[in-house]
């Protein structure tokens, strides 16, 4: 009998790991002492909240595709939100790094309100329409937008809606030691920062949602909310990648598994679509 084949490993944008961690999100997991110790070399509860422990061990989920956490691929179609079309296709992974696909940025248009205003029949009727029409949309999108003037006989025309692609940051690019190292020193500067500013504890696990609700934001949490901690979650996932697999690569197999689509650009040009 052969070997099994060694696990081919593939690559996917911010936007599908977002996808990914959002489904895994809805597991119910215990956030144990011992779960939040194996985040980082430290117990980073003083300025964490449960629910960015919860993100970042779902981060270790994801490669460690923990048979305790089984995800239905149901889970990861993504949610209608109302306003947005061209949602309705699977997520991708990318054979090779270098895809332009994997890199560039993905624009989509926003429903306008006088549609949804309309009912969810117009909603669908106006969904439909577009994705008949996603070539043109894609190749010429002033002669898209005109189309759905007349067609709709719109006042006001869809707002664009660009969504970040992978850009791994140079952070990504260092090793594990020297990451370290970069977030020991984050972390002694957020030490100083909270001790400097004790009142920002009040607001410590506060959501980023809470935050913005605020009538009148001071500058010191925006500052802990937005740089401290933002920078800090964003170092432990690459950190956290890292550590798993130094490519920021997926399992093929697992990706497969939860519906996931292999891009046509890369794969077909080693053809593996």
């Amino acid at each position: 009998m052969e070997s099994s084949q060694v696990e081919r490993r593939v690559y996917i944008t911010n936007n599908s790991a977002s996808i990914l961690k959002d489904a895994y999100a809805q597991l119910f997991i215990v956030l144990s002492d011992e779960l939040k110790n194996s985040i980082y070399k430290e117990n980073l509860s003083w300025i964490l909240s449960d629910i960015e422990f919860k993100y970042l061990f779902i981060e270790l989920l994801i490669f460690d595709k923990n048979p305790f956490f089984t995800l239905d691929p149901m889970v990861l179609k993504k949610k209608d939100v109302g306003h947005v079309f061209f949602t309705n296709t699977p997520p991708k992974y990318h054979f090779d790094l270098g895809c332009e696909f994997l890199k560039s940025n993905y624009l989509n248009l926003q429903i306008p309100p006088e549609i949804n205003e309309r009912g969810s029949e117009w909603v669908a009727k106006f969904r439909k329409f577009s994705e008949e029409n996603k070539s043109v949309f894609e190749e010429d999108q002033e002669r898209f937008l005109n189309m759905l003037e007349a067609r709709f006989n719109l006042k006001n025309r869809p707002a664009k809606v660009n969504f970040m692609n992978s850009g791994r940051s140079d952070f990504a690019d260092l090793d594990v030691d020297k990451m370290e190292e970069r977030i020991d020193r984050h972390l002694a500067d957020s030490r100083s920062f909270m001790d400097a500013n004790p009142k920002i504890k009040n607001l410590n696990y506060a959501s980023a949602a809470k935050i913005k609700q605020r009538t009148i934001i001071d500058p010191l949490d925006e500052e802990w909310h937005s740089f401290y901690k933002k920078e800090l979650k964003s170092m432990l996932r690459y950190y956290l990648r890292k550590k798993a697999d130094p490519e920021l690569s997926y399992s093929k197999s697992f990706l497969d598994s939860l519906g996931f689509e292999g891009c046509k650009a890369c794969g077909g040009k080693l053809d593996l679509t």
